[in-house]
């Protein structure tokens, strides 16, 4: 039977803003919007497993050029360079602007236990090829379980 060890919430933009966006995710710059650091004793045994979850709005502007492409990268670290755990990838019609909401579900199998300090997980958002406005909301939570 599986054992929860630990599950912590990151919440940058609690609710999404109706209006127009007041800042932006900018094209082709990874912007971090959620870390948690999950505490998992570097002396943990058995298999651990994270469950991992995000969400972020974006809006579209109406005088988008391209049909935007949004990328959501989680990994295991807190830079946009550590181990990638998932890669999300939606696109939009430039011709619906307005509001959409992105998620993504991920999971990471038979990870090593920290060495020191928490076992890190952070979500960064990047606008491939369109900017695109950052109304909210941005969320991101995480659990550990073990054997």
């Amino acid at each position: 039977m599986a054992r929860l060890i630990d599950f912590r919430t990151s919440t940058n933009i609690s609710l999404a803003n109706e209006g127009f966006p007041l800042s932006t995710f900018p094209v082709g710059t990874p912007v971090l919007f959620g870390q948690v650091g999950l505490n998992v004793s570097p002396d943990e045994t058995g298999v651990l497993r994270a469950l991992i979850k995000g969400q972020a709005g974006i809006f579209i502007f109406p005088d988008s050029e391209f049909d935007p492409l949004f990328k959501l990268d989680v990994v295991r670290g807190t830079s946009p360079t550590d181990p990638l755990i998932s890669t999300t990838y939606v696109q939009y019609l430039a011709s619906i602007p307005g509001v959409q909401d992105v998620t993504v579900t991920a999971a990471d199998y038979n990870v090593p236990p920290p060495e020191a300090g928490p076992l890190i997980y952070s979500i960064f958002a990047t606008s491939v090829n369109e900017e695109l406005g950052r109304p909210g909301p941005e969320n991101f939570n995480a659990s550990v379980y073990t054997d």
